[in-house]
């Protein structure tokens, strides 16, 4: 499995477990819940654009998935510059010593 296809079906993952947990029936009712709108939930669904990290984030704290754990995901799955990949080892970092 490539890289990003990992990420992808972790925010797949994240996506259907906020359905579960807030007894969403929808992708419009999670689209409404993240502040976005129903296509674009449909194109992090299947790749077609990546998901805001920050609300990812937001979507992981809700289902009980630690921080340092989703950003360890978006690290090493999600394709990402290697700046943006270098300050968010950084954040992680700073979070591990905490």
């Amino acid at each position: 499995m490539k890289r990003h296809d990992k990420y992808l079906q972790f925010v797949n993952e994240v996506f259907d477990k906020v359905k579960e947990k807030l007894g969403f029936s929808t992708d419009v009712e999670l689209a409404e819940w993240l502040n976005d709108n129903k296509g674009n939930v449909s194109s992090y669904r299947s790749g077609k654009r990546v998901l805001n990290d920050w609300k990812l984030i937001r979507a992981c704290k809700e289902v009980g998935i630690s921080l340092p754990e989703a950003l360890n995901m978006i690290v090493t799955h999600k394709s990402l510059s290697a700046d943006a990949k270098e300050a968010l080892n950084d954040i992680l970092e700073l979070i591990n010593n905490k």
